[in-house]
């Protein structure tokens, strides 16, 4: 989500393969876009800081959960012929 600088070290890692035994790749993947659709997340909030590094999304389940729930559904713009979210953005 634009940080061009940000590199994946151990840490992140870490974060992420430990995600990766409770939810899919796809499920990861929706939370990330749910985070991307979450204002404040994406700065609209009083200190104009945007929230959404890797180890905030996939700190733990509810975080999870609730950037997927806040996940935009899928429609003819971001959908393709088989009803599978096109997630290249992530």
């Amino acid at each position: 989500m634009d940080h061009p600088k940000a590199k994946l070290g151990a840490r992140r890692t870490g974060k992420i393969k430990k995600a990766l035994k409770m939810y899919s790749v796809d499920e990861l993947k929706k939370a990330i876009l749910g985070c991307k659709n979450t204002p404040w997340n994406m700065g609209k909030n009083p200190s104009r800081r945007k929230y959404d590094s890797i180890e905030l999304i996939v700190r733990n389940e509810e975080k999870i959960e609730a950037y997927i729930d806040n996940c935009p559904e899928p429609d003819e713009n971001n959908n393709n012929d088989e009803g599978v979210y096109d997630l290249r953005d992530v």
